[in-house]
């Protein structure tokens, strides 16, 4: 008789194979794919991989195994690659591996591969059996026995297998380890072949058999203990608190809806909401009811996310809650339909009406995905190619006030802003209550869109209430207090090999995509909206096309502004960052939003353009190689307390009269100024008037609901004197200094010579400094301009002649728009007839430089605005005398040549004029600002008479002029 012992075995080969893989191809070893590692009893070998190709251990690495044991085999191959991986084990020793029978690894996509199996109990016994194990790429062809890899390789090793007994492993299982029924199926997994089973259920009860089924009768968690036996022992397994028996389940349906004709991957695959992750095979399995296994509790009028995983193909998905417990799904119990969708994650709330809910109990939820047919909704029709799934949902009664929310959109930015309110509460409600901020309210759930009609900033508050209490949501809604003309940018966008224009642009949840082409030079995008807050950072990103012929000389230039104190110019200090240089698509402007940017919505301006070009501005002259897009920037104030900030108009005082104007950052809602002589005022930008001359330090405290902040400015205001002196203006251009050295080098106008120092500031009020220009009332007197340099130049002049204060229209007493000179401009000013006499008035100059005679940088006069890189303005002191009236302006006829009226207004006006006007004509219409903001067409009648709609316009004063008629402006008060 033979004993077999291990150094027999090592002296020992199996059978020859009936076939040897062969290598995979050397170029292919790159791929470091290969078999690294291999286990089984024990034997655990380590080697090289595919390098080594194919390699036969079967004579030398052996492991012995006892036949009807269960053994575990692990194969490892690369860790970075996915491979496909094979086992075979000869175990009748003919040299032919049998594909199915011999079969004891199969593992697919893995990088560690490990299979568990029984050795047959006919195996040939006490041989060398050969153990097969082919590797190869997860997109390769599936090994065979006999293939040769096309990455990978194949190792053979020795089996031994003796007779025995191995001692039992005690192993079990159940599908039914979470029951409403009570009814357990039990399974034995247990190796090595055992031949007795004792059961221990958890609840007091026995078994002997193998595969027992158990009737829990009570619902609770047991804990199951399973002991196995053969001749060799024994062993035993304990799970606990394996069985979770449910106490109840839903009410059983009286549908159980089929699947008709599965096809295609349609149907539910995994099922999320709360604590349910429930997995399952598509519409090939039909109905299924996890009612029992997969529960969540929720409460009512509370969205929660569920997820739904569907197949690839659109889907038509239902969801029904079998709210009032009967059994059955009606129309009103349906809480979702999304038709074509897939893989939807969807809000679902339990509405708490209609009533007739049945609250802490266990209802069915009922999910329906079918392919997306346009078929009417039905719970129990069975379906097409998807399937049906039931859940358990325990529904909750609402005992907390709702959570109150607003999203809101703006309808209109400009003029009158229109905003839309949407409700977004969650919770139940018994009462709203809506505080829009401007004196206005209302109790609807859902109002109607909201219009504003001043400046300013607004609180909005929605409250929402029911018995259990209530919460408050704010929002805040800006609106900007102008509305301003822009110049229009030229260009062409560059040529089709060199193209110069925007593909992308992003900022905040701004994102244009819109297509554009070669050949345009200034695209409005206006309608487009970024969403921006004061002191947060942004990136602006945009992307253009490659240029053919790229080169040094092609690349692009990317410059960006943002209007932001509204004064429908862009000047140096409003550019987002420095202009990009050198640089290639995509185009990145990192920037901070000013905290004291006038709040609302303002206009952002790209320029791309090439390196070829001249340094450019927002107002672009026509070039080939330039593009200017346009959009609008929503400012939005920061959540945190002001820091407070004051200016001057002129410190320096004749009059004792001042103007101050607020400049605090972080939007305070709330000013107390202290003006150093003991008095004090609660408006934003005060004006005050100081009884004596002398030195004072004033003091600003600003306050929002975020906190306060107080800051001092010694010696801010000297006044030397307090006789009557030009009333202060009521805006003031921007006082930076030029991006170019431009200055008057010398004016002459009556008795005052006039010429500014080197690098002069852009703004000056030089009614306390320079001479008290002498005019006569109704007389033209001339002037002479003489320019620094030899640009062309344009000149406007404005007196304001009724002394209030601001520059109308018809207190343009010089416009040289359309004819820019270069050197020396000369002219004349009248006085018109009805200005006070004997009282100084404040004449504004605006002098501006240009470089091309046919480029104009403002489509319109502006007194309270400058431009920052070619434009200073310059305030005068002017006396008029009473004198003889040599000519009659058209603008100052007698204003009873025509009238408007009512007058104030609330927007409809009717007009009067003379009858032999009747016809079509133009009107103008100025805000106080001397801002152009519409021009409206007018039809007169035979009598003299039409009516026009200004209702739209905000409140305030304006100022109506007919184009090209010898009629005055009228003025006209809307409230």
């Amino acid at each position: 008789m033979l004993v077999w012992n291990a150094a027999h075995a090592a002296a020992q080969c199996p059978a020859p194979a009936s076939c040897t893989p062969g290598a995979a191809p050397a170029a292919n070893a790159i791929f470091g794919m290969g078999i690294y590692r291999v286990q089984l009893g024990q034997l655990d070998h380590t080697t090289l991989g595919g390098t080594d190709g194919y390699q036969n251990y079967s004579c030398t690495k052996t492991t012995t195994l006892v036949r009807q044991g269960s053994y575990t085999l692990t194969v490892q191959t690369n860790p970075n690659v996915d491979e496909n991986v094979r086992a075979w084990i000869d175990f009748d020793n003919n040299g032919v591996f049998d594909p199915a029978k011999e079969l004891v690894l199969l593992s697919n996509d893995a990088r560690k591969h490990s299979a568990t199996f029984t050795v047959p109990a006919n195996a040939v016994l006490q041989q060398h059996l050969r153990l097969r194990i082919a590797a190869d790429n997860a997109n390769a062809p599936f090994p065979t026995p006999c293939s040769s890899p096309e990455y990978s390789q194949t190792e053979d090793y020795g089996v031994v297998l003796t007779s025995g007994t191995l001692l039992p492993q005690a192993a079990f299982s159940t599908p039914d380890s979470l029951s409403c029924s009570g009814l357990v199926q039990w399974q034995d997994r247990s190796r090595n072949t055992p031949t007795s089973w004792e059961w221990d259920f958890g609840d007091g009860t026995t078994s002997t058999a193998q595969h027992p089924q158990h009737q829990y009768a009570v619902p609770g968690r047991y804990s199951v203990r399973l002991r196995v036996c053969n001749a060799t022992g024994c062993d035993a397994l304990t799970k606990t608190d394996y069985v979770v028996v449910r106490a109840s389940a839903p009410r059983p349906a009286t549908c159980q809806p089929r699947t008709l004709a599965y096809c295609c991957g349609f149907g539910i695959t995994r099922l999320q909401l709360l604590d349910i992750d429930q997995r399952s095979g598509d519409g090939a399995e039909g109905y299924q009811d996890f009612s029992c296994r997969s529960q969540a509790t929720l409460t009512v009028d509370q969205p929660y996310s569920l997820r739904l995983t569907t197949g690839a193909n659109g889907h038509d998905v239902r969801i029904y809650l079998d709210r009032n417990d009967d059994g059955q799904f009606s129309s009103t119990e349906l809480l979702y339909e999304g038709l074509g969708v897939q893989s939807p994650t969807i809000a679902l709330a339990v509405p708490s009406l209609p009533t007739g809910m049945v609250y802490n109990k266990v209802l069915r939820l009922r999910v329906v995905a079918d392919f997306a047919s346009g078929a009417a909704a039905s719970p129990c029709r069975d379906v097409t190619s998807g399937q049906v799934e039931d859940y358990g949902i325990t529904v909750l009664p609402n005992t907390v006030p709702p959570t109150a929310s607003i999203a809101m959109h703006y309808q209109q930015f400009c003029g009158p802003v229109r905003v839309q309110f949407d409700n977004t509460t969650i919770g139940t409600v018994t009462a709203y209550q809506w505080n829009f901020g401007d004196g206005t309210t209302s109790t609807l759930a859902q109002p109607p869109a909201h219009t504003y009609t001043q400046p300013g900033t607004y609180d909005v508050q929605l409250t929402a209430q029911n018995t259990f209490g209530s919460t408050t949501a704010r929002q805040t809604v800006v609106v900007a207090g102008a509305c301003p003309s822009y110049c229009t940018p030229e260009g062409y966008g560059g040529t089709p090999d060199i193209p110069f224009y925007f593909t992308r642009v992003q900022l905040a949840d701004l994102d244009n995509v819109a297509p554009r082409a070669w050949g345009v030079g200034y695209r409005d995008f206006t309608q487009l909206t970024a969403t921006l807050q004061l002191g947060k950072t942004y990136e602006l990103r945009t992307e253009s096309l490659e240029r053919t012929f790229a080169s040094a000389d092609v690349w692009a230039h990317v410059v960006a502004w943002i209007d932001y104190n509204q004064d429908g110019q862009m000047g140096p200090s409003e550019l987002v960052t420095p202009q990009a240089t050198n640089s290639y698509s995509p185009y990145r402007l990192t920037f901070t939003v000013p905290r004291n940017a006038r709040l609302g919505a303002t206009r952002l301006r790209l320029l791309i353009y090439g390196q070829d070009q001249l340094a450019s501005d927002s107002c672009t002259p026509f070039s080939f190689n330039t593009s200017t897009e346009d959009y609008t920037v929503l400012l939005l104030p920061d959540a945190a307390p002001p820091r407070a900030g004051f200016a001057v108009d002129w410190p320096n005082s004749c009059t004792g009269t001042v103007q101050f104007r607020d400049q605090s950052e972080s939007v305070p809602t709330a000013w107390q100024w202290s003006f150093g002589d003991g008095t004090t005022a609660s408006e934003q930008h005060p004006q005050h008037t100081y009884a004596a001359p002398g030195t004072y330090t004033v003091s600003l405290r600003a306050t929002n609901r975020y906190g306060s902040h107080t800051t001092t400015q010694t010696n801010a205001v000297i006044v030397t004197g307090t006789a009557p002196g030009v009333r202060p203006a009521a805006c003031v251009p921007r006082s930076g200094a030029f991006t170019y050295d431009y200055r008057i080098a010398q004016l002459k106008l009556g008795n005052l010579v006039y010429g500014d120092t080197l690098r002069a500031p852009g703004y000056l009020d030089n009614t306390c400094t320079a001479t008290t220009i002498r005019l006569a009332q109704g007389q033209a007197q001339p002037f002479t301009l003489i320019g620094q340099n030899i640009y062309y130049h344009t000149l406007y002049m404005w007196l304001d002649s009724n002394d209030d204060g601001e520059f109308t229209p018809d207190e343009l007493l010089f416009n040289s728009t359309k004819e820019p000179v270069m050197f020396t401009r000369t002219g004349t000013i009248t006085p018109p007839p009805n200005t006070p006499t004997g009282r100084p008035l404040r004449l504004r100059l605006a002098y501006q430089q240009q470089f091309d005679y046919y480029r104009q940088f403002a489509s319109q006069p502006r007194p309270c605005t400058r431009n920052e890189e070619y434009e200073m303005v310059r305030d005068f002191a002017v006396i008029v005398d009473a004198g003889a009236v040599t000519a009659t302006r058209p603008s100052q006829l007698s204003s009873a040549a025509w009238s408007i009226y009512p007058n104030p207004s609330t927007g409809y006006v009717q007009m009067q004029l003379p009858t032999h006007m009747a016809g079509s004509h133009s009107a103008e219409i100025w805000d106080a600002t001397g801002r152009l903001v519409q021009t409206l067409p007018l039809v007169v009648g035979a009598r003299g008479t039409t009516e026009a709609n200004l209702s739209h316009l905000p409140k305030g004063i304006y100022f109506l002029r007919l184009a090209h008629e010898a009629l005055p402006t009228q003025r006209i008060s809307l409230h």
